[in-house]
Parts: C-alpha cells; structure tokens; sequence
C-alpha cells in the first residue's frame, strides 16, 4: 500500500510540476512580443505619439479582491493601473494596443532611450506588463481605457505610481475630450 501511494504521488508530482514551472523571463517575453507586435514597424515618430502623444483625461488604481481568509472578508490588492487617454487621431484601440506592447518589449530590450518618455506606465525594468487598450465608458466614451499590469504587487505599486507621474504631466482639460 505505501509503495502504491508513494508511485501515485510521484506520477502526480510529474504531472504538476510543468504547470508550476516559471514563466519565461521578461527579456524572453519581451522578445517574442517584439517579433509579434512590432511587425508593422512602429517608427519612433509614432511610438513618441502613442507614448508622450496622449492626453490623459484620468487614472486609477486596479484592484482585485483577494479572500483574507479571516471574519473581515476581502482585502483589496493593488492589481495595476488604468488610464483614460484620449486616443491618437485615426489610431483603433488594436493599433494602440499592438504599438503600446511593441514600445514596451523595445524597453525592456533596450531599444528605447528611457529619457524621451519619463514616468513611462508602459514599462518597468525587468518585467513583463500586460496591456490592452479598450473602448472607455461612462462619462469618458469615445475615448480609450489603457490597462497596464504586472504579475506581482510590488511591481503593480510601481506602475500605478508611474501611472499617477505619467497622467500628471499628460492630464486633459475635460474640454479637449474627443466629441
């Protein structure tokens, strides 16, 4: 009986252990969405107006909502940034979403002179951020909702305070929100 448990939990540990393997290191990453984003060749004119181009009508914090395991309930834990940016004319949210990621894999190869775009939300050194554009809501439609995050707290702390910087220097008058 042992050694049938002991062979059933050594075949579980095979099975299991590829899915708890690390994903690959954010240069890796940044890598293959280079390959996958920068296709169409973002030229530094257009990354300079998806970057530094935007005006940014508000930000905030993302949340997600984790059990604490006590009476109390659930703590909210920092998950990101979210930033409502008035979009570049004749830029689909596809097209932002695809040159954000190719702006953010040539910074963390490198490729990108950090001075030209400080406070950058769309990046951090040593890690890979997840990025969608989307159409925003509410009292912002017609403009774009650009979410930005990490795979761990402290790096999800740093974007939203880059994110805050960013949103700082680039914030809008409600009076130039697209029509």
């Amino acid at each position: 009986m042992r050694l049938n448990c002991r062979r059933m939990f050594m075949a579980a540990v095979a099975i299991l252990a590829p899915a708890c393997a690390s994903s690959p290191p954010p240069p890796a990453k940044a890598a293959q969405a280079e390959q996958i984003e920068c296709r169409n060749g973002l030229t530094p004119q257009q990354e300079v107006r998806l970057v530094e181009g935007v005006s940014v009508l508000h930000d905030e914090q993302l949340y997600v909502d984790v059990n604490s395991g006590r009476e109390d309930g659930l703590m909210h834990v920092a998950n990101g940034a979210l930033l409502i940016v008035v979009p570049p004319p004749s830029v689909t949210t596809e097209a932002m979403t695809r040159g954000l990621r190719c702006h953010a894999a040539r910074a963390v190869l490198g490729q990108t002179d950090e001075s030209r775009f400080p406070n950058d939300p769309y990046w951090l050194p040593n890690a890979w951020l997840d990025i969608t554009v989307g159409p925003a809501s509410g009292p912002y439609a017609r403009n774009y909702a650009v979410t930005v995050s990490a795979d761990d707290i402290d790096k999800n702390i740093a974007v939203l305070h880059r994110a805050d910087a960013f949103a700082d220097a680039h914030l809008s008058s409600p009076q130039s929100q697209n029509p």
